[in-house]
């Protein structure tokens, strides 16, 4: 859904931002996790994008996007690992 909407560019601006909003909110129907694009991977977000349009591969941009999802968990494994252990009144 995000590649095809983003691809015919419905609109003169927000197609990324609108595409990427439907995306979540589909996987939010489904409870699956959000998808987050981080912002030091723009440029292979576009790369991700337009490759896959040369190619007429939807697997670049799936893996694109995988790969955005696993560095997402992997941060947040990483940040639960360095919570301080033992008691804590905090949840």
């Amino acid at each position: 859904m995000h590649y095809n909407l983003v691809n015919i560019h419905p609109f003169a601006d927000g197609n990324g931002r609108l595409s990427r909003l439907f995306m979540n909110y589909i996987l939010m129907y489904h409870n699956q996790p959000f998808v987050k694009i981080f912002t030091e991977d723009c440029a292979q977000y576009i790369n991700a994008l337009n490759l896959t349009e040369e190619k007429s591969d939807p697997e670049i941009f799936r893996s694109f996007i995988a790969s955005q999802q696993i560095k997402f968990f992997k941060n947040e494994i990483e940040k639960y690992q360095k919570i301080e252990k033992g008691f804590n009144l905090m949840f």
